[in-house]
C-alpha cells in the first residue's frame, strides 16, 4: 500500500516538472452561499475560500458551528 505522503510527493514531482499550473500572484478570496427550502435548517451553507501565493503546498482548514 502506497503511503499519503508518497502519493503527495508523485503529485508534486509531476506538477513541478509539467507547466500544466497556475501560481497564484496575490491573495484571492472566494465566497458562496446556498440557501434552499425557507425556513428549514439543513437548507442553507456558506463557504469561503483563502487562498494565499507560497512556495510549498499547505491546507489550512478552520469551521465554525453554530451552538
Amino acid at each position: 500500500m502506497v503511503s499519503e505522503s508518497a502519493i503527495l510527493n508523485i503529485w508534486r514531482e509531476r506538477k513541478f516538472r509539467g507547466r500544466n499550473f497556475h501560481r497564484l500572484m496575490e491573495p484571492h478570496t472566494v465566497d458562496q452561499e446556498f440557501r434552499g427550502q425557507f425556513g428549514h435548517t439543513t437548507s442553507y451553507a456558506y463557504v469561503q475560500f483563502e487562498c494565499s501565493p507560497g512556495d510549498g503546498l499547505n491546507f489550512e482548514s478552520h469551521a465554525s458551528w453554530p451552538p
